[in-house]
């Protein structure tokens, strides 16, 4: 089958359950899958012989984690070269609004302007908004946008927004298209 690396950042949480979720999907389907956190500091990132990348980051305030974008940079021709993914976690895309839905990709659209590389397959994910994790700042933020958007204000409790059918047939897309790959690579390699 497929080696496929599956690449996220985090900040509460929420970003790395989705991630071990397509590692999981992926690694039932047959898959070698490498789940690696971007912002641990590695020189050993399994990068080469990949059929198929997936990347994961959570917005925050506006912004990725600077690792994803270090990490895009860095092996932009690999990600160009081979079939990559990538997922966005966005409280945005919690109301199911079309708003909310510009207002994720914007982020998407940003991330592919200031690294020069565009995923073959985005996806966007609502996600959590775990109160109970924040701090006083971000509690106060949070609610505050919770109250002017009609979300759920109550800080004594966490939400969660992910639609984990959406994860599943995000993962099952990315993990045919790993699939596809590597029996194309065998059929020419058989061939020759």
């Amino acid at each position: 089958m497929a080696n496929i690396l599956v690449l996220y950042a985090t900040r509460e949480g929420q970003t790395k359950k989705i991630a071990t979720r397509i590692a999981i999907g992926m690694r039932a389907r047959g898959h070698e899958v490498a789940l690696i956190n971007a912002e641990d500091e590695r020189e050993d990132l399994p990068v080469t012989r990949l059929d198929a990348v997936c990347i994961g980051a959570p917005v925050h305030f506006g912004r990725y984690p600077r690792a994803i974008a270090r990490f895009v940079r860095t092996h932009r021709t690999l990600l160009q070269s081979t079939p990559s993914s990538f997922f966005s976690v966005c409280m945005a895309i919690a109301h199911g609004t079309a708003e909310g839905r510009a207002e994720a990709q914007k982020y998407v659209d940003r991330l592919s302007r200031q690294t020069g590389w565009t995923p073959g397959h985005v996806e966007l994910f609502a996600g959590a908004v775990p109160y109970t994790k924040y701090g006083f700042f971000t509690r106060w933020m949070m609610q505050k946008i919770a109250r002017k958007t009609g979300g759920d204000a109550d800080a004594s409790r966490d939400y969660e927004y992910t639609n984990w059918d959406q994860v599943d047939r995000f993962t099952a897309s990315v993990a045919n298209a790993a699939f596809a790959r590597t029996t194309a690579a065998a059929h020419q390699h058989a061939a020759e």
